[in-house]
């Protein structure tokens, strides 16, 4: 039966492209999971004109994040390696983004609660992406790490791939800053979805 269906011509055909069609939806997965988003043109310095604080004494860490983008459950996870590993030396908020005008409860979602389970971690609301804007972020797990004097010593992300956990460069980075005073690297690619941003209209992550 199996010799009879590889000698016609048709089946052969067949079996060809639905191997074809296999191969090519694998590479437009992988190619979509390591495929750096927009990157942040974050400010040098500390912008005045945020409602976030500044801390005096430690670093301030400012994660960005939509709270439907299934890719951040990732990204939480390695920030929570990261308060581990820090033990709290950080100042460290996590800005949800929300398009302005939507219901109150538009943020509940699992990913929000992930985060409200960080040691350390202070949450904040973002409607209409006004303080992702003011900062210049567009993806949903861009870092941003400050130091107490306001500059900017590390933008990027901390996943290496898009919804991967794991060792990857910026996590290795973020917490040498903040343990060792170091900064090894200053960028790395960010992985997530599009932010809620001012005029986006971004009700669902898009990737």
């Amino acid at each position: 039966m199996e010799k009879n269906f590889f000698q016609n011509k048709k089946a052969k055909i067949f079996f060809l492209l639905w191997l074809l069609a296999i191969f090519f939806g694998l590479y437009l997965l992988n190619n979509h999971a390591n495929s750096p988003s927009k990157s942040a043109i974050a400010p040098t310095l500390w912008p005045q004109e945020t409602k976030l604080s500044l801390s005096k004494s430690s670093a301030t860490v400012i994660l960005f994040a939509h709270p439907k983008c299934p890719c951040t459950r990732a990204t939480l996870g390695e920030l929570a390696k990261f308060t581990t590993q820090t033990q709290n030396k950080a100042k460290v908020y996590v800005l949800f983004t929300k398009p302005k005008n939507s219901p109150d409860d538009w943020q509940q979602t699992d990913i929000l609660e992930i985060a409200k389970n960080i040691s350390g971690v202070e949450i904040k609301i973002d409607p209409g992406g006004e303080e992702a804007n003011l900062f210049q972020t567009f993806t949903s797990g861009q870092t941003l790490v400050y130091n107490p004097q306001g500059k900017l010593l590390f933008s990027g992300g901390i996943t290496s791939a898009r919804g991967h956990s794991g060792d990857n460069l910026g996590l290795s980075a973020i917490t040498s800053i903040i343990n060792k005073n170091i900064t090894p690297i200053e960028k790395t690619p960010v992985f997530g979805c599009t932010l809620c941003l001012p005029n986006s209209g971004n009700n669902a992550p898009s990737k």
